[in-house]
């Protein structure tokens, strides 16, 4: 199965118009074992990492990406701490990737203000625009 098979395959049961349904990852989540097996399997580390952190798997998607010294690796780094509010270490992060990374995706500089400012709350618009930057992130990260 390759990585696009297991994003399909993910997708199909956790379809990202419901995924990731707040700004911030709870601490801990507990997606279905059989979604986290297709996860974990992905060969390419920034879709492993991004599959994780669709599942709100925030701690091992951290642990996949900073070993990724690529310039994905680093993007999906920043998305990492942004979910986690820590937001000066994602632009931290934005800036190690390089604007490249993002060249397809809503600016992450923007939705970093933008989550900061959102504090809480989780604004649909920006709930929609944390998904358009996963798939944008993913189809850079090779898996289409």
């Amino acid at each position: 199965m390759t990585d696009r098979d297991r994003i399909v395959a993910l997708l199909e049961r956790h379809p990202l118009e419901q995924a990731m349904p707040t700004l911030l990852c709870p601490p801990a989540a507990d997606p279905a074992p059989e979604l986290l097996t297709l996860a974990r399997q992905a060969e390419s580390p920034a879709v492993r990492a991004g599959l994780l952190l669709l599942l709100d798997m925030r701690d091992e998607s951290h642990a996949v990406c900073q070993d990724d010294p690529t310039s994905l690796g680093s993007a999906w780094h920043a998305v990492v701490h942004r979910r986690e509010g820590d937001f000066d270490n994602a632009l931290y992060w934005v800036r190690m990737s390089g604007d490249a990374a993002w060249a397809e995706g809503p600016d992450p500089r923007r939705l970093i203000a933008e989550f900061r400012r959102a504090g809480s709350t989780n604004p649909d618009t920006l709930l929609d625009l944390q998904r358009q930057e996963w798939a944008c992130l993913m189809d850079r990260s090779g898996a289409s």
